[in-house]
């Protein structure tokens, strides 16, 4: 009586119970749905077989039910199907965020055609892009934003911990563009503002800042003057947007056509330092590929020069151009100089999300790392459905030797991607890792069984056979390692 359970207490039940039971698959424990739980482990009776001195052996050959684990499953049983507690009486609260905080909605694409997304997502990421100027607001980032697609206001102020959401659709035809948004208070699901725009396609900039400002204007928020520069042609503004659609989608081939349409923008607008920019985040992308041979990586690393000087030139006071510039620097080994532009991009805007990533980027470098993991959770605060992100704050937590807080940010980051085809090397491995670092090393074993044959494997699996006493099997992974690697560490 009086004790009210949050569904946050009982999901953390449930991450200790997995972790407890080494439940890394989320298969012994499965939600069923309109039911709730169900504790689900095979077990097989066989006939017992002798034992030395006429005993006989009770143990099955494919599971061992232990008493503790028993207890377990009998509890999830009777939480599931057993008799049920009278429910406390609801206690009225406001759950919305004291700050205004809005998460812009990715545009509906009602075209005849349906093939203007790259218009309709540049329409929500032109709207965060200035809402996020503003002190008083705080703004969902793209990824989370988008991530909640087709859910209800309610769910989404629920996900992402917003007060306000911003939704809206677009409708082109030739070179006439309608468009509609309507912003929504999350608590009562009523329309604050809304208004339906009639315009040219060369007045998209203008429709992207009278909605951005009517919007502050009712979360009653200030918004900064628009960012100024050399006028750009309307058409290559077209072309950057479509460029950076296909430069944050990132399927195959999106790089090589963000490329283009931002050498076309130039083309039209040779002092478009925003293009200049994309330009220049291409070619530093392009260098995390694979079997890139010299010549390649000499032209990139041009392209990415050309780029950055020209967007100095005409924009040096976008964070973005500096942290370019920083990016180019960093590679081509001139740190200081790098650093330089790291704290130029700081100074113009400390809260913009690339520069806070670079900046924490640069503490943990520095081995200042307990200074920069405020600023990654600050962005996972920012955009909570990423799981980039997340897997971001799990590294650095690990990195700070606080491996318990960097299980609870892995279990999130899991939720977020349940299957393990979806998720890349460098997230999987931190599963193991972590059951390592928290003495779980028979999980651990079968964890490493999954990862491919590789660096990461021999590594993990060298330490793994060490705390667990096996020195012969320790040194045969270490030697697979060094091979691997061509660097014997000792």
């Amino acid at each position: 009586p009086g004790l009210v359970v949050t569904d946050d207490s009982l999901a953390q039940c449930l991450i200790e119970l997995r972790r407890a039971l080494g439940d890394d698959s989320r298969s012994m424990i499965r939600t069923v749905p309109r039911r709730g739980l169900i504790f689900d482990v095979p077990v097989i009776l066989e006939e017992p077989a002798p034992l030395p001195g006429g005993g006989v052996s009770t143990v099955p050959s494919r599971w061992v039910l232990p008493a503790a684990l028993s207890v377990v499953a009998a509890l999830i049983l009777w939480w599931v199907a057993g008799p049920k507690l009278p429910e406390p009486p609801a206690v009225e609260t406001d759950s919305r965020p004291a700050t205004p905080s809005i998460a812009v909605l990715r545009f509906t694409d009602l075209s005849p055609a349906g093939d203007q997304a790259w218009l309709a997502d540049s329409f929500s990421e032109e709207i965060m892009h200035r809402l996020a100027q503003s002190p008083e607001l705080q703004v969902i980032a793209r990824t989370s934003a988008f991530a909640v697609e087709g859910q209800t206001v309610a769910t989404v102020a629920r996900q992402l911990n917003v007060s306000h959401v911003l939704e809206g659709s677009l409708r082109r035809q030739g070179d006439t563009v309608q468009v509609t948004a309507q912003l929504i208070d999350a608590a009562t699901s009523l329309h604050v503002w809304s208004k339906t725009y009639d315009r040219e396609l060369g007045d998209m900039l203008a429709v992207h800042e009278e909605i951005a400002r009517s919007v502050a204007d009712s979360l009653e928020a200030s918004l900064a003057d628009p960012e100024t520069g050399p006028d750009v042609d309307p058409r290559a503004h077209a072309l950057f947007l479509e460029g950076r659609y296909f430069y944050l989608r990132r399927t195959e081939g999106d790089l090589a056509r963000a490329r283009e349409r931002f050498e076309e923008a130039v083309a039209i607008s040779p002092r478009f330092a925003r293009a200049w920019s994309g330009l220049a985040a291409v070619a530093f992308a392009r260098f995390h590929e694979a079997n890139l041979d010299p010549p390649e990586l000499t032209a990139l690393r041009e392209m990415q020069r050309h780029a950055v000087e020209q967007a100095l030139t005409f924009g040096p006071g976008l964070p973005e151009v500096q942290i370019r510039a920083a990016q180019y620097y960093l590679t081509t080994g001139e740190r200081a100089r790098s650093l330089e532009h790291v704290e130029l991009a700081r100074s113009l805007d400390p809260e913009h999300w690339l520069v806070r990533m670079t900046l924490a980027n640069e503490l943990r470098k520095a081995g200042r790392i307990e200074e920069s993991i405020p600023l990654v959770q600050r962005e996972v605060q920012r955009d909570p459905l990423n799981p980039a992100l997340r897997q971001n704050l799990v590294d650095f937590l690990i990195w700070a030797q606080r491996p318990r807080a960097a299980q609870v940010e892995l279990d999130r980051a899991l939720e977020l991607i349940p299957s393990g085809a979806g998720r890349s090397l460098e997230f999987n491995k931190n599963i193991p890792l972590l059951q390592i670092l928290l003495g779980n090393f028979i999980a651990a074993a079968t964890s490493i069984e999954q990862l491919p044959d590789g660096i990461e494997r021999y590594r993990l699996l060298a330490l793994n056979q060490y705390a667990l006493g096996f020195r012969a099997e320790s040194d045969a992974a270490l030697a697979q390692l060094i091979s691997a690697e061509g660097t014997p560490w000792g």
